[in-house]
């Protein structure tokens, strides 16, 4: 989990304990938002420094959005005064229902925070996050990077992206939810109730290798997620940008009647590589780092993030 990822869940959950203005205010609901948190967090002595209160409003709202990262000596300065019963002075007022739903949008992220232990769970892993910004500061941003065949040039600076992420051959846990979808989608054109993973190799041919490609697209994406997100300080940032516009994209074709869903998703499929890309810095030409393979990937990660469903109630009317 980044840092941003860590503001924003926060920041749903205890919106009305920051400042009421900031919720009126729009252009500083962010770096407030961001300044008071990370003070939540802080066991600090009145008169000593602390160097993120001194960043500017602007800085503080690209820390929020995942634009730039934390410097590494405001990183330092936070995790040496964390101190979980500040946090749990400041949050003490958070509903039992609330709080139980925070946890549980955390457990999505893939951090486990218990509601009877939340204070001390979300400042332990604030202090890991912090940990890895200290151990892995990020420099570089893609605004200025040239990237072809793996290679990063930034001015005189050259350097390697993290390799591909190869295919795994069976399923991992975090493939399930679009996998899932996939497999109702072959059921449905077959005219079966449900089919499992393994029912797969007992199907026609062409849902066995469709199915194969469709792994080979998330695993290209996810290839690129984890190249720029480890390399960039905006590299998350843009990503999830890329991933908004191809939504924006394809939402017509998400809303036709089509005979099933598996024609949803192969006209989709087939939309998907011809997008007009103009908003992320990964879409520019100087990138390459995002083609037809990585674009079809998107759409098997926007179906986990629960913003695709390639069945609809409407379908089979033509």
């Amino acid at each position: 989990m980044t840092l941003s990822d860590f503001l924003q869940l926060l920041d749903k959950y205890l919106d009305a304990f920051v400042y009421p203005e900031a919720t009126r205010n729009k252009e500083r609901r962010n770096y407030i938002t961001t300044e008071t948190l990370l003070t939540w967090f802080l066991s600090l002595d009145n008169d000593e420094d602390y160097t993120v209160l001194e960043k500017s409003p602007d800085f503080l709202d690209r820390v929020y959005n995942g634009a730039l990262s934390l410097p590494v000596k405001d990183a330092k300065q936070m995790r040496g005064r964390l101190d979980s019963y500040v946090f749990e002075e400041h949050t003490k007022n958070l509903s039992p229902e609330a709080l139980a739903s925070m946890c549980e949008e955390f457990q999505k992220k893939g951090e486990t925070i218990s509601p009877n232990n939340a204070p001390e769970d979300l400042t332990n892993l604030l202090g890991r996050i912090l940990d890895d910004l200290i151990s892995h500061p990020k420099k570089a941003t893609l605004k200025r990077a040239t990237i072809h065949d793996g290679v990063v040039q930034i001015g005189s600076k050259v350097f390697n992206l993290p390799p591909q992420l190869s295919v795994p051959s069976s399923v991992s846990e975090e493939e399930q939810v679009y996998v899932d979808a996939l497999l109702t989608v072959y059921a449905q054109d077959c005219k079966k109730d449900d089919i499992s993973l393994k029912d797969l190799e007992n199907l026609p041919q062409i849902y066995q290798d469709h199915f194969r490609v469709q792994r080979q697209n998330y695993y290209a994406a996810e290839s690129v997620l984890h190249q720029v997100r480890d390399t960039f300080v905006d590299g998350e940032h843009e990503f999830e940008s890329l991933k908004e516009e191809t939504l924006e994209g394809i939402e017509a074709t998400l809303l036709k009647k089509y005979k099933n869903g598996f024609d949803r998703l192969q006209e989709s499929l087939m939309l998907v590589t011809f997008l007009p890309y103009s908003k992320s810095l990964l879409a520019r030409s100087d990138k390459n780092l995002v083609g037809p393979r990585e674009r079809r990937g998107l759409l098997h990660m926007l179906v986990n993030d629960g913003k695709i469903t390639w069945i609809k109630e409407y379908d089979g009317t033509i």
